[in-house]
């Protein structure tokens, strides 16, 4: 007498173009944990620096020039927090895992993990060579004369602004590819 099990520990990702053999459903858990993962801690990066565009920057834009330098040193002497760093540093190794995880998945989930992470490390690059050298200027302003302060707003307010526009671009578009990762596995998943 033979018996034939279906094992329920061997799962078969319907997103696959066939280049991966079937996978343990351990695996699949854990594939689909750091998609998840990334989604979440991109998106709350994305939505951190869209905060900035759409209210931050047109609140101080109205402000008078000593309001303005000293409410952004204020910022930047505090947003440098625990949780800032695991959100903003986190999303690298937790996107390149998903990226590594996900290798195998099929071409579409390797290239859009892939897009998400290539725009996240933009969006790091943005921050840390223009934003943040910006910051670190902005921050030796100590004397609190009009003229020196006009000037330090003028040296830092558009170039600050352009860069926050270009580096919410492409954090949020690092999570629309992280996103239609999970989007591919629902819409697969519900074809079965």
């Amino acid at each position: 007498m033979t018996m034939t099990i279906d094992s329920p520990t061997r799962s078969t990702d319907p997103v696959d173009d066939g280049t991966s053999a079937a996978t343990p459903a351990w695996f699949g858990l854990l594939q689909r944990g750091a998609v998840v993962a990334s989604t979440i801690t991109v998106g709350l990066a994305a939505g951190f620096f869209f905060t900035y565009q759409v209210s931050v920057t047109r609140g101080l834009a109205i402000v008078d020039d000593r309001s303005y330098v000293e409410t952004f040193q204020a910022i930047n002497e505090t947003v440098r927090t625990a949780w800032f760093a695991i959100v903003f540093f986190g999303s690298i190794p937790i996107l390149s895992a998903a990226l590594a995880l996900n290798w195998r998945n099929g071409r579409w989930p390797r290239a859009l993990v892939g897009t998400s992470l290539v725009l996240y490390l933009a969006t790091f690059a943005i921050t840390a060579i223009g934003n943040i050298a910006l910051n670190d200027d902005l921050a030796l302003v100590t004397e609190r004369s009009p003229e020196v302060l006009a000037a330090a707003r003028a040296d830092f307010e558009n170039s600050w602004n352009n860069l926050n526009l270009a580096r919410t671009l492409t954090c949020v578009g690092a999570l629309v590819a992280i996103a239609l990762v999970g989007r591919l596995r629902d819409t697969s998943n519900s074809e079965r």
